[in-house]
């Protein structure tokens, strides 16, 4: 999806300019605001895969061209460019170009030797695993800065650290085992149901 990918390049503008905490707020609130439409979608107009694949694509190509609007508006100041940062762009590209075969090559095998229909349930898994995880980085990223710029941990401080993260684990365990099944199969009306022990394990595991 050229667009979406093409719109999205606005955390790596905002990483740029030191500004981590704005771009990963921004990350939370993309996944956040995906979610939420796509579950609407779901609620209003049914669990239809044509309607949870249309409502994930538009959300992010609206909020990326939100954002993209916002940082060219707010943060790009001058038409300058940096001496050698066209060469190393193009040395990070090609090294990015394994990033796909490294994602899915374990699709590729499930696929090839476990057949069409193990490679779904495995996909549906992971799959909601890795959004999952994307949101616990993003939330790790935000808040562990912050304590990291206190100067003094005292016991207090140490006492919020890990109150929030036994909060936080305590959450995601009882999203995981009493409302993932559920979310599961309204999702996708019943026909996923052998990928819920599967990402239950991942989720808990990790």
């Amino acid at each position: 999806w050229p667009f979406i990918v093409a719109l999205g390049k606005w955390p790596d503008f905002l990483n740029g300019k030191k500004k981590f905490s704005t771009a990963k707020a921004w990350n939370v609130g993309k996944t956040v605001f995906s979610s939420l439409a796509v579950i609407g979608a779901i609620i209003f107009l049914g669990p239809s895969l044509m309607t949870i694949v249309l409502f994930s694509y538009i959300t992010f190509l609206v909020w990326n061209l939100c954002c993209s609007y916002k940082v060219m508006r707010k943060e790009v100041t001058n038409d300058s460019v940096e001496p050698g940062i066209m060469s190393y762009g193009y040395i990070t590209s090609i090294y990015k170009l394994s990033n796909p075969i490294a994602e899915h090559i374990d699709k590729f095998i499930i696929g090839s030797y476990l057949g069409l229909n193990e490679l779904a349930i495995y996909y549906v898994a992971t799959k909601i695993w890795a959004e999952l995880r994307i949101f616990q980085r993003d939330f790790s990223k935000l808040l562990i800065p912050y304590y990291a710029n206190i100067s003094a941990l005292n016991k207090g401080i140490r006492r919020k650290i890990w109150f929030v993260f036994i909060i936080y684990s305590i959450v995601i365990s009882f999203l995981t085992l009493a409302v993932l099944p559920k979310f599961i199969n309204i999702l996708y009306a019943g026909k996923y149901n052998e990928s819920i022990i599967f990402a239950q394990i991942l989720i808990i595991s990790t």
